[in-house]
């Protein structure tokens, strides 16, 4: 896999955009070529966010059930989700983004944490509504999600 570094200055790069370009640079899609027909956790299915992560949470041994009751708009996961949601990015855990935050649509954006690189700066892997796949870098001086939701990338505590 190749690791490109970002500029000094940069706050969020694309390392790949497209399913074939990601793999020929060995960045995966888990899979998600093959399956982003489907609807997972009842969200619309194809190339966007909300299905996306979703599918990657089934494959991370979550049921194929929303964990929450509301609204399936990625505006909504973090705030459905607090006692999950905090500000500390894991490899595993869901960056969030609320509706119109700078990175994000009016309903919101979510991606999966492929990297952690620094406590401010990440490597995410997305779908998006009306795009396509991407890896991206981000790091806090621009477009930092709003939050990060920890379903599979840490043990549940009773």
């Amino acid at each position: 896999m190749v690791l490109l570094a970002p500029s000094a200055n940069a706050s969020s790069a694309l390392w790949c955009i497209g399913f074939s370009d990601c793999a020929s640079k060995g960045y995966s899609d888990s899979g998600y070529e093959a399956h982003w027909q489907n609807m997972y956790w009842l969200m619309y299915s194809g190339r966007n966010c909300v299905n996306y992560v979703a599918y990657r949470e089934v494959q991370a041994g979550m049921p194929n059930v929303r964990p929450w009751n509301g609204s399936g708009n990625a505006e909504a996961w973090g705030w459905d989700n607090p006692s999950i949601t905090d500000q500390t990015p894991r490899v595993g855990s869901v960056a969030w983004w609320t509706g119109g935050a700078q990175g994000a649509g009016s309903l919101g954006h979510v991606a999966y944490v492929e990297r952690v690189l620094s406590p401010t700066e990440i490597v995410v892997s997305e779908s998006n509504w009306g795009s396509d796949f991407d890896w991206r870098y981000i790091n806090t001086s621009q477009n930092w999600p709003t939050g990060f939701i920890h379903w599979t990338d840490r043990p549940l505590v009773p």
